[in-house]
């Protein structure tokens, strides 16, 4: 008589974070869940655990540091006291993002800080063990023992250092200079002036410096090889400026925020909505395949997502922090294109000012945010794109050293950003103006002040201990409130009708060709121009006698029936 085996007792497996983490792609991909059970040697019921769990363990990853200790992690036990962990993980975060060293100790006296502040009767005991699971839970690494400054290192130094980690992921990736993307942020003041010429009333002396301190915050994006640069972000304080209603089509992207701010949830919107399908057209508009890997290099920032959040939905679109001693040092948009960009603006604002022919208060009360937007996208599309390639000479050397072509055709020696040639540009413009014109009275000195008055403006919050309690306490309250719009800009623009709009381009036409300084190609142009408003019309008018017959053949049918 034969006996039938005893059936062997499973022994029991605790996954890490990781393997259930490729449980759930394999899932996704269709696997058989009889061949997820024999691989892991687990039973049906905890397959069905970490298929449910899926958010939790994606959250968990997202919100963590990018290094392997997350991963190891086996279970995502809460802490005893949750309230602290956030606010503590918010301040090392908010550490982190300014380049400054963190200790044990001073986590564990931060810590004990908090708990303080926040008035707990918690028995909880800050121990080295609870260090451990504090650093496990938020798959952090090694902290600085001593969190002393360390001698400084040279900039060519710090620059050589990253440029060969930099060349590390270059090659991991097979990276071309077409896929690799910088981006950085800077405030303008768009409606300011020298303080040299403001008004002599006191009344106007108090509006000049109002408007000298109108502002806005300009992201700029372009890869290494000057090829591609994407449409400027900017955010402004005024949600519904009157200058911009009515108006379809604007040379930029114009966001809100109630201080003209960067914040998180804005980056995470041009990420997503803005970079990622920008950057896809240009591969497809390359021929270049569709899993084409890009990399977009930023500085860590408090206003920046964390990195493991900046990554397109297809895995191949994605961001990478660049290390704080690092930042401003090599950052290709640090290298001058920042400045160029504030140059050819400061010098479109001249001269908006010298043709206006109106009084310094009548100027900038009537320059409104619409000309700030289209005067900052002019000043980014003259940056030359051989100086957004060189920009990327300490990073990439072997790629920008050798003698380059400018847009123009001559040779481009760009070595970073040149104050004095900006301030010979704008004396240039500045002596086109009567002697009368306080303008005149302009010494280098004071353009050089003009030029550089916006450099190293804060573009986020400084976050103190207790508004990082508070924005954990109390998440209901975001800074990033409504925005204003009441503003003193003049009154929006008027619809402007067709017979207007064709009355002023024949005056345009015959002005452009009664003028000796206009070529015949760009009276052609004109012309031309002319064509595609004419055109454009045409074709409006007829789609709209297309929607009224049918209108009235609805309308007709109704009474029929």
């Amino acid at each position: 008589m034969s006996t039938t085996p005893e059936k062997q007792k499973r022994k029991r497996i605790t996954l890490r974070v990781s393997e259930k983490l490729e449980i759930i792609k394999k899932m996704e991909r269709g696997i058989k869940r009889s061949e997820l059970m024999t691989e892991y040697n687990i039973g049906s019921s905890t397959l069905y655990d970490i298929k449910n769990s899926k958010q939790r363990l994606l959250d968990f990853t997202t919100c963590s540091e990018p290094n392997n200790k997350v991963t190891d992690r086996k279970s995502l036990h809460k802490p005893k006291c949750e309230t602290v962990d956030k606010i503590l993980y918010e301040w090392y975060l908010l550490q982190r993002s300014e380049g400054v060293a963190v200790s044990g100790s001073q986590l564990l006296a931060k810590a004990k800080d908090f708990k303080e502040k926040l008035g707990l009767n918690t028995s909880l005991i800050f121990s080295d063990g609870w260090l451990t699971r504090f650093k496990m839970r938020h798959g952090i690494g090694k902290l600085d023992l001593t969190a002393e400054k360390q001698p400084k290192e040279s900039e060519t130094a710090i620059a050589t250092v990253y440029s060969s980690t930099f060349d590390e992921l270059v090659n991991q990736y097979h990276l071309t200079p077409d896929q690799i993307y910088n981006a950085d942020e800077t405030c303008l003041y768009w409606k300011c002036l020298p303080e040299k010429i403001s008004a002599n009333s006191d009344e106007a002396n108090a509006s000049f410096s109002k408007y000298n301190k109108e502002r806005l915050a300009v992201l700029m994006c372009a890869n290494a090889s000057g090829q591609h640069r994407l449409k400027l972000l900017v955010i402004g304080k005024l949600n519904r400026p009157k200058s911009l209603k009515g108006i379809m089509n604007l040379p930029v992207s114009y966001k809100t925020q109630k201080n003209a701010w960067m914040d998180k949830e804005l980056f995470q919107n041009w990420f997503t909505h803005e970079f990622v399908p920008a950057v896809r057209l240009n591969l497809h508009d390359m021929g270049k395949p569709a899993n084409t890997k890009c990399v977009l290099l930023l500085y860590n920032s408090k206003c920046h997502p964390l990195e493991s959040k900046l990554v397109s939905d297809c895995g191949n679109i994605f961001a990478c922090y660049l290390p704080a001693n690092v930042n401003h040092l090599a950052q290709p948009m640090d290298q001058g294109i920042i400045q160029n960009f504030k140059c050819y603006y400061r010098n479109y604002f001249i001269k908006q000012l010298i043709y206006s022919e109106l009084s310094v208060p009548d100027f900038q009360r009537q320059f409104t945010i619409k000309d700030a937007l289209f005067g900052s996208a002019i000043a980014w599309t003259t940056v030359k794109s051989v100086s957004l390639l060189r920009a990327w000479k300490k990073f990439w050397p072997v790629f920008t050293f050798g003698p380059l072509t400018s847009d123009d055709g001559t040779e481009d020696d760009f070595d970073g950003f040149n104050v004095r040639q900006c301030t010979k540009e704008i004396k240039q413009t500045i002596q086109k103006t009567p002697l009368e014109n306080p303008l005149h009275n302009l010494e280098d000195k004071d353009i050089e002040d003009w030029i550089t008055v916006d450099n190293g403006i804060e573009l986020s919050q400084i976050s103190s201990d207790q508004d990082i309690a508070d924005s954990v306490v109390n998440p209901e309250n975001p800074d990033t409130a409504t925005c204003s719009e009441d503003n003193d800009e003049e009154d929006g623009n008027e619809t402007v009708s067709w017979s207007k709009a064709q009355s002023c381009m024949d005056t345009i036409l015959s002005y452009f060709e009664q003028n000796p300084c206009f070529s015949m190609q760009q009276v052609m142009q004109a012309h031309m121009l002319k064509i595609t408003m004419v055109t454009t019309e045409q074709r409006s008018a007829a789609q709209n006698d297309i929607k009224t017959i049918l209108k009235k053949a609805m309308e007709e049918n109704t009474s029929v029936q």
